[in-house]
C-alpha cells in the first residue's frame, strides 16, 4: 500500500507539507493524503503534463486521504458520483527526500481496482492491468482485475526516480 525506500487506490511512499522524511523507510504514509481530479477531461492541457514534478496546477484538484475510488469496500469515503460518469482518476502526492543516496530500492505497494499506471517525477514506474502508460481519460482497463490486498507492483531503482527534496508520485487509476 504505497512506496517504501529500502536503507510506497490504497499506497504508501512523507507527510504533505514535511520537509523530512516520516520515516526511514517509508516516503508515502498509508491513508495519506492526496489530491485528486475526477477523470471527466484530461487533468492537464497537455496528456501527461499533470504527471511532472513541476506541473502546478493542481490546486483546484481535491484533496482526500486515501484509500481513494469507488464501489470496493477499502474505498471509504467513496467516490458517490463514478459509475456512470468516469472511469478514471488521477492522483498526485507530493512527498520529500532528504537524502537520495540512503535508499538501495523503492518498492511500490498496491492495493487497487481495477487498474492503474504511476510515475515518479514524471517517471513511468510501472503499472497493472492497463495496455499502456499513455490512456486517455476515458479508458477503461478492458477486463476487472482486483487486488484487495496489498501486494508489491514494482522494485525501482531510487537513482532513476528520486531527487533530493521535493518529488512527486502520480496515478491514473
Amino acid at each position: 500500500e504505497g512506496v517504501r525506500g529500502q536503507p510506497g487506490t490504497k499506497w504508501r511512499i512523507a507527510e504533505v507539507g514535511s520537509t523530512e522524511q516520516v520515516d526511514d523507510n517509508v516516503l508515502v504514509q498509508e491513508k495519506a493524503l492526496w489530491k485528486y481530479f475526477k477523470g471527466l477531461a484530461e487533468p492537464s492541457e497537455t496528456q501527461g503534463e499533470w504527471r511532472e514534478l513541476n506541473f502546478i496546477e493542481d490546486s483546484n484538484w481535491v484533496e482526500q486521504n486515501a484509500p481513494i475510488g469507488y464501489g470496493e469496500p477499502f474505498t471509504v469515503p467513496e467516490l458517490l458520483d463514478m459509475r456512470g460518469n468516469y472511469s478514471t482518476i488521477y492522483l498526485r502526492k507530493e512527498f520529500y527526500v532528504t537524502d537520495t543516496g540512503v535508499f538501495d530500492e523503492i518498492t511500490v505497494e498496491a492495493m487497487f481496482d481495477d487498474g492503474f499506471n504511476i510515475w515518479i517525477n514524471g517517471v513511468y514506474a510501472g503499472g497493472r492491468n492497463v495496455s499502456n502508460p499513455e490512456q486517455p481519460y476515458a479508458a477503461n482497463t478492458g477486463s476487472n482485475m482486483e487486488n484487495r490486498e496489498v501486494g508489491v507492483i514494482s522494485i525501482l531503482d531510487p537513482a532513476v526516480y528520486l531527487v533530493r527534496g521535493r518529488n512527486i508520485i502520480a496515478i491514473q487509476v
